[in-house]
């Protein structure tokens, strides 16, 4: 059963939002896309001054409860004046759910998710992220695939089993109805009221009117098949409750409380709320930060937490690029079975480091621990294993963290030989979060084919970009900090010498707070993990991740908070987890 073009795009553009509306657009804000923010925009000078700026902000001290890690490490964190009181929030904009969310909210509410993954495009990746308001346009294609999935979903479930009925032929539509009154409310992530079950139940009736042969698992099919393509399944849309006014007088509008669990579940789990998460909504549990921290601990501590994580930290490193990544195979022959073994070592490491009972940004930035694999193993330079992903002591004058994964060394590298400024550029932005302009027009970027058996190999190529005062400003900000890694080749295994002649490792941090000479990347590893710029970029990444937009001018007072408490807990990664969903703009439009 095929149906119109007409038909879905009435479902996904303005008839059947599944709540008696079509979906709100996307909210677009007028001001200033980097106000208040970390400096990642503009000239390199107006960069450093929005970053002293955004330094001196932060340089009050958390609340009194928000050391919520282990200790409090942060270099004047008892001194200083109270923060000023939070603002409202802004109306976050319309999310719909990302390729991977989807998949994971039909495999949770129908056991199988129809091949989502490969049916569906992938998400436009915007910030370095999936799950981006500003990237989630609808175009055609998606559109197609999505009615597409429907399909795939229905043929593939035993939908006699999801909804079996004693005596189909008499009473069919009665259990169509139970049916949907049950799954509506899981699928819509709200409770459903008469008039959403009796538009789903009219589904039900033009699908067993086709086939009256097998009217029961036609109806379904039909009705099923409407419900996976309706905006409220698609769509994260949220209620607002009663606007009401602060002892600031700062009007602040609430959301209720099945918008909170969607919003902590994909977050923390990428996926629909589960019924702990449905009964802390209706019990009116979500309505404060005890109630939401309640939650979030008890997820944290889920497996579908360490995959989030795991995800997070693949997108934010880049390693979500290894099965594309391109390297010569006359030069590395072994790359190419190692590829899924790094990214799953790399993922492995972020978790187990994040989900420690202490577990801190400097552990995960310096830790001489690797799990290894027998695909990795020569990569590291050690003796392969007996079993895949073994956690194995590393030479800790070599490695250090997860900067010096051979998965994220790869990624940030060229085909055939290392690259200081991929690799310093990485640093820069993922974790001092200092944007670096794009080169000027005309300037060719291209990096000179370099074969390891020439004798010229040790020549640098990038000399010029430190030498030429057009490609000085930019490039002071990234080589440096790259040629840290020369002593790791393209796909990230230990080579410190060309030839038997050394290769320098030596680099400086310029426009940090941590600026100086360092020698290796452990040094710098040690330099970054004592960072607040480096805390306070990693929470940025966080924020955005679990906001699904880039900040605005108001939000900075929340960010602000946010990153202070991560500071003040001695970067202490539960901590934020839970400074991101208590703070009370989590609750709020």
């Amino acid at each position: 059963m095929r149906w119109t073009w007409g038909l879905l795009a009435l479902a996904l553009w303005g008839c059947d939002d599944g709540g008696g509306g079509a979906p709100a657009e996307p909210v677009v804000d007028a001001a200033p896309a980097d106000a208040g923010l970390p400096a990642d925009a503009g000239d390199a000078e107006a960069r450093e001054d929005a970053a002293r700026d955004a330094g001196a902000q932060d340089a009050a001290p958390p609340p009194a409860d928000a050391a919520e890690g282990p200790d409090a490490r942060a270099p004047g964190a008892d001194a200083g004046p109270p923060p000023e009181p939070l603002p409202a929030a802004e109306a976050m904009p319309l999310r719909r759910l990302s390729r991977v969310e989807l998949a994971s909210t039909l495999r949770d509410l129908l056991g199988d998710d129809g091949g989502a993954l490969d049916l569906l495009p992938p998400d436009v990746e915007s910030l370095g992220f999936d799950n981006q308001a500003e990237s989630q346009a609808v175009p055609d294609l998606l559109a197609e695939r999505y009615l597409a999935l429907a399909e795939a979903v229905t043929a593939r479930v035993d939908l006699l089993a999801l909804a079996p009925c004693e005596d189909a032929a008499g009473a069919g539509e009665a259990c169509a109805r139970a049916f949907l009154v049950g799954f509506l409310p899981r699928a819509f992530r709200r409770p459903a009221d008469e008039a959403q079950v009796e538009r789903y139940l009219e589904s039900y009736r033009l699908g067993a009117a086709e086939d009256p042969a097998d009217a029961y698992r036609a109806g379904l099919t039909f009705a099923l098949q409407h419900v996976l393509i309706a905006p409220a399944l698609l769509y994260r849309v949220e209620e607002a409750g009663a606007p009401w006014v602060d002892a600031d007088g700062v009007e602040r509008t609430p959301v209720d409380g099945y918008s909170v669990a969607s919003r902590l579940s994909y977050f923390l789990w990428r996926t629909l709320p589960d019924e702990a998460l449905f009964a802390a909504a209706a019990s009116g549990a979500l309505d404060t930060a005890e109630g939401v921290r309640a939650q979030a601990t008890r997820m944290i501590d889920d497996p579908r937490a360490a995959a989030t994580i795991a995800d997070f930290h693949g997108q934010w490193l880049g390693i979500d690029q290894l099965p594309t990544v391109e390297k010569d195979a006359v030069f590395f022959p072994d790359f190419d079975r190692a590829r899924d073994a790094l990214r799953e070592e790399a993922e492995l490491l972020a978790v187990d480091v994040f989900l420690r009972e202490n577990g801190t940004l400097a552990d995960l930035l310096t830790t001489p621990e690797a799990f290894v694999g027998p695909e990795t193993a020569g990569l590291y330079g050690v003796d392969a294993p007996p079993a895949p992903l073994s956690r194995v002591a590393l030479d800790p004058t070599v490695r250090a963290g997860i900067l010096t994964l051979p998965g994220v060394l790869a990624v940030h590298a060229q085909s055939t030989r290392t690259s200081p400024i991929l690799r310093g550029h990485f640093v820069r932005e993922q974790l001092l979060c200092g944007g670096v302009p794009p080169p000027p027009p005309g300037v060719d970027t291209s990096v000179p084919f370099l074969d390891p058996a020439d004798p010229d190999y040790e020549t640098d190529p990038f000399a010029e970009t430190m030498s030429n005062p057009e490609c000085l400003g930019c490039h002071r900000l990234m080589n440096p900090i790259g040629q840290a890694f020369e002593g790791f080749d393209a796909t990230g295994r230990f080579a410190p010498d060309r030839r038997g002649r050394p290769i320098p490792t030596a680099g400086t941090l310029y426009r940090s707070d941590v600026d100086g000479d360092f020698d290796g990347p452990v040094a710098l590893a040690r330099r970054l993990a004592g960072s607040d710029q480096v805390a306070d970029c990693v929470a940025t990444h966080w924020w955005r991740f679990a906001h699904g937009h880039k900040e605005r001018a108001p939000d900075a007072a929340l960010l602000a908070d946010v990153r202070r408490r991560f500071r003040a807990s001695g970067g202490h990664l539960r901590t934020l987890l839970l400074a991101l969903v208590t703070a009370d703009q989590f609750r709020e439009r």
